[in-house]
């Protein structure tokens, strides 16, 4: 079991925390570790067994045809670990120099350095600060990206349930609303003049837009391309 940070977006954090439907899966596309660099796992490559060793952490591909297979972990976690739920939030903190490192346009380069005394607060509230401070302020409260926050000011933790691989396009209309993404309401006789297809685009249009905005810059990873995804079942860790 080990301890991993993991980034949600300020909706999916209100998802994880609605008391009467939370979020309790994510979906992760499938990489592919070449030395120092990750790649995503080619759609060509189809799931051939699965393999139970270390606690279904790792999975077979092998190309549609032909024999040769290749194991591939999950890069961020497995079934028991704990993870940290990285987001936007508030530090107080100084914006210290760098003595003798400068920017391209030549000013100093600083170095945020925050004060854990003064705690952390979060987009949601409360209580907010009072003032938030801009980019070319240099001490006070600063606004900061969910890649930089510290294990210590994490306040949503969660354990791995379950991890499994499949394509994008396998969710189901129940999938969706465990992603904590609402389900638009349609009048009954409205549904049931639809077909199955058309129904499943209802169900999956939110989700879908959700996901091709976080990899919009991924042509290999929209949700039309159809990628592999680890798909992680979690639930939140009570204090």
């Amino acid at each position: 079991m080990k301890e991993r940070p993991i980034l949600f977006s300020g909706p999916m954090i209100r998802a994880i925390q609605d008391k009467e439907h939370p979020k309790t899966v994510t979906r992760r596309p499938i990489k592919i570790r070449r030395g120092r660099k990750s790649i995503s796992l080619s759609t060509d490559l189809m799931l051939v067994t699965k393999s139970y060793d270390r606690g279904l952490r790792h999975f077979d591909f092998g190309p549609r045809k032909g024999l040769i297979t290749e194991s591939l972990p999950c890069l961020y976690c497995m079934i028991g670990d704990r993870l940290w739920v990285r987001e936007t939030h508030f530090l107080w903190g100084v914006k210290a120099p760098l003595l003798g490192q400068f920017t391209k346009a030549g000013r100093i380069k600083r170095q945020f350095k925050p004060d854990v005394s003064f705690g952390v607060k979060f987009p949601d509230g409360p209580p907010l600060p009072q003032q938030i401070c801009t980019p070319t302020d240099t001490q006070g409260w600063f606004k900061r990206p969910s890649i930089f926050m510290p294990r210590w000011a994490s306040r949503i933790q969660l354990v791995v349930k379950s991890v499994r691989a499949e394509r994008l396009q396998d969710i189901t209309p129940g999938d969706i609303e465990l992603e904590g993404i609402s389900v638009p309401e349609i009048p009954l006789h409205e549904w049931l003049d639809m077909n199955m297809d058309e129904q499943w685009e209802v169900y999956v249009k939110p989700f879908r837009e959700l996901w091709d905005a976080m990899y919009a810059k991924k042509p290999e990873l929209q949700f039309d391309a159809n990628p592999w995804v680890w798909l992680t079942a979690f639930a939140r860790k009570v204090p």
